[in-house]
């Protein structure tokens, strides 16, 4: 009668042996990706947890995977019921980048929350898909109070880059929400077309004065020589609020790469409100331009 015995690993077969290696390669290579699968599986599951915090956090673990098996589930969830949620949706949508998230986006343009909309449109504007020129241009009439809707409907539309926009931006400048203005003014600026600077040296009469600054200060930054004798009538306001806004505006728009119109614009006004916002700003350069047009004017800056 045969007997079993225990035997040390090494003391089996070869074959056995090398039997168990393949096995053992194999759940060390196949492992991950299996994970990986469950884990997508798992947060897609998490879309439909009864709590609205849960969700977010799937969504945002969803889109930092860009699994595409996620891209319908998340799409779905553009209609949750929770608005922060359809928020993050919508964000996270425009960081995929998908074709297939472009129709349920340009519906969700019609949200009835505002902050979903002005989310859903800076994700078109992401995406740079040539179909949602026509409704971000609708969307730079909606009708939030605050602007911001407009606003990121301007900013998709002038990373679209798409001629077609022109005009409604340029109406879009005469009309609406002040704050939605100063945006749509800077997008135009970077197109640089003649019918944009010819617009935005028109709105150098504009009232209020958040928007004439913020005109004035893309002006400069253009450069365009049909924009100087209107711009040197502009910087000779005295009004303080205009003094003020200009001041904020410059702030505002003296990005890196922007110096180099805005110096050329302190050394062409000699304007004594410009150089002190250089001077007081965080850019190297415009500090050292400000600091140069002082010595040349004869001024000195005294810190208060």
């Amino acid at each position: 009668m045969s007997m079993l015995k225990f035997r040390r690993l090494w003391q089996t077969g070869r074959q056995f042996a090398v039997s168990l290696l393949i096995c053992y390669s194999v759940l060390v290579l196949v492992s991950p990706a299996h994970g990986q699968t469950d884990r997508v599986s798992q947060l897609i599951r998490q879309l439909k947890n009864p709590n609205s915090q849960d969700r977010v956090g799937a969504i945002y673990a969803l889109g930092g995977i860009k699994d595409p098996r996620s891209v319908q589930p998340l799409i779905a969830a553009l209609k949750d019921t929770n608005p922060r949620v359809r928020m993050t949706v919508a964000s996270v949508l425009g960081e995929i980048k998908d074709p297939r998230s472009v129709q349920p986006l340009i519906a969700a343009l019609k949200d009835t929350d505002p902050e979903v909309r002005m989310t859903v449109a800076s994700a078109l504007g992401e995406i740079k898909d040539p179909s949602t020129v026509e409704p971000l241009i609708a969307a730079l009439k909606d009708n939030d109070i605050n602007g911001l809707v407009q606003w990121n409907a301007a900013t998709a539309l002038g990373k679209i880059k798409d001629p077609r926009a022109i005009e409604p931006l340029i109406d879009a400048l005469k009309d609406g929400n002040y704050i939605a203005r100063r945006r749509v003014a800077m997008v135009l600026g970077e197109t640089k077309d003649p019918r944009a600077v010819d617009a935005l040296i028109a709105s150098l009469k504009e009232t209020n004065v958040d928007v004439r600054a913020n005109v004035a200060v893309v002006l400069l930054k253009i450069n365009d020589p049909h924009a100087i004798d209107p711009l040197n009538t502009a910087l000779k306001d005295t009004d303080a609020n205009f003094r003020r806004a200009l001041a904020d505006a410059l702030i505002a728009q003296s990005e890196p790469g922007s110096e180099d119109g805005l110096i050329k614009a302190l050394n062409l006004f000699n304007d004594k409100v410009i150089a002190e916002v250089y001077m007081n700003s965080r850019n190297p350069k415009l500090k050292n331009a400000a600091s140069e047009w002082a010595t040349r004017n004869g001024y000195i800056f005294v810190r208060h």
